[in-house]
């Protein structure tokens, strides 16, 4: 969760500084800024990445300073489901294609995340839009008001994860907790972009009140669909993420370009109740498709040897 609030945050900075650039500089100003920006960050972590942490206690790279204890690399491997010295191994695991995919909890998995990413992305790339023609901020004032409602995730980040781990703690299954931490993460966004759609006209503190809550509570997905991914199969983690992640991003580009096609007006509020109208529906049904066919234990296809003891019921019949 941690590691993922890097995105928060990226966000979160990256809103301010693309409004007082376009005011200063012009808008071309942003896309030279932040590429610089990745080509510098990719280089770090070129030099500063490793594959296992026992690569990065036997480097002898001085570029990068960034080292970690033994401690931390026993618990870095003992957190695994297997050693690092097994990680070779899995690469002559097979993953279980028909397995994966005609599992049903994974592809409720896979409905959560495509109706996540269509809100949050919906927000990600209208909201500017939606402040600056329905709330009348100007370029600077529309960046810093922007970045709050990611701030708000950012900072709600480490107490939503807690919460999750301490309800395990209690005794709340790994499952449920999932399907709790989702539920805030999908219907607390669209419940917020329901009340969005019943501000009267000419308010403009109480819709940035209430679409900090409409970004933030999407915070609840990092502890819910998103680790899901390695509760069904910590082999094939890479794997589900890989495809679910696919369908999401195809998600997340038509979000906008459907928006287009219902907001003609961008003055029009009108128009843009009837998209939060559609994005609260995804929310909710993305959600309610999770909490009745998701899962949170590890499946049985994610087992290595799952494939030859079919393989071998297959040859005997």
């Amino acid at each position: 969760s941690i590691t993922y609030a890097g995105a928060q945050f990226g966000t979160a900075i990256s809103y301010p500084i693309s409004g007082v650039l376009i005011q200063y500089a012009g808008w071309r100003s942003v896309f030279y800024f932040f590429g610089a920006a990745a080509i510098l960050w990719s280089s770090i972590f070129f030099l500063c990445s490793y594959d296992t942490p026992i690569l990065l206690l036997q480097s002898t790279r001085q570029i990068c300073c960034i080292k970690i204890t033994d401690t931390e690399k026993r618990f870095i491997e003992g957190n695994l489901l297997k050693s690092t010295e097994d990680i070779s191994e899995k690469g002559n695991i097979k993953a279980p294609w028909i397995s994966i995919l005609t599992s049903v909890p994974f592809w409720a998995l896979a409905i959560a995340h495509c109706g996540q990413n269509w809100g949050f992305w919906m927000l990600l790339t209208e909201l500017p839009t939606y402040m600056a023609n329905v709330l009348k901020f100007d370029f600077k004032k529309n960046g810093l008001i922007s970045a709050l409602p990611y701030l708000a995730m950012l900072l709600l980040t480490v107490p939503v994860s807690w919460l999750s781990d301490w309800s395990q703690k209690k005794g709340v299954s790994r499952g449920r907790a999932r399907k709790i931490s989702n539920t805030v993460g999908h219907w607390g966004p669209g419940l917020a972009l329901l009340a969005l759609a019943f501000v009267p006209e000419g308010y403009t503190t109480l819709p940035v009140i209430i679409l900090i809550f409409a970004v933030g509570l999407n915070v609840g997905t990092l502890c819910g669909f998103q680790l899901n991914h390695i509760d069904l199969s910590p082999n094939f983690a890479g794997v589900l993420m890989s495809i679910t992640n696919c369908l999401a991003s195809v998600v997340a580009i038509l979000a906008p370009i459907i928006v287009s096609f219902i907001v003609k007006n961008e003055s029009n509020v009108q128009q843009w109740h009837t998209v939060f109208y559609i994005s609260a529906a995804i929310y909710f049904l993305g959600n309610l498709i999770f909490i009745i066919f998701g899962k949170g234990e590890i499946q049985k296809w994610d087992d290595p040897n799952f494939q030859n003891k079919n393989q071998g019921k297959i040859i005997s019949n």
